[in-house]
């Protein structure tokens, strides 16, 4: 009975589509949140910037507020996005500075769509929970 159970969420966990994945990470992660100062403006920061100046300015963020607080929770939300889509292995810095320094720009530019994409949901729901 347990393995039916386990083959059927497995099977419901397939049949998401891309926005309903990304949807249900970003309402695991902002299930608390009040304020979306940062999140209401994160598709603007990363057309502006790129998708790296504006991850390293969230890694600052994150320094300077208490726990658990926006820039963290946006930070765990683009490094479980990429690790979802097969980007990066692991939730690290040190593999986004490697793919920054290196020549892939290829997969620079795929990071960077992936981030607006996971940074317009972002959006949409501090839209809607403001």
């Amino acid at each position: 009975m347990d393995n039916q159970n386990n083959n059927q969420k497995s099977i419901n966990q397939k049949s998401l589509t891309d926005e309903q994945k990304a949807i249900k990470i970003i309402n695991d992660e902002f299930r608390e949140q009040k304020e979306f100062h940062i999140s209401r403006n994160l598709p603007f920061y990363i057309i502006q910037n790129g998708f790296f100046p504006t991850f390293y300015f969230l890694k600052e963020k994150k320094k300077k507020e208490k726990k658990d607080g926006e820039a963290g929770k946006i930070i765990r939300i683009l490094e479980l996005w990429l690790k979802e889509k097969g980007l990066i292995k692991q939730e690290q810095e040190n593999e986004l500075k490697e793919i920054l320094l290196s020549n892939n720009y290829i997969k620079k530019r795929r990071i960077t769509m992936e981030a607006l994409f996971i940074a317009n949901l972002i959006k949409r729901i501090a839209d809607i929970k403001f």
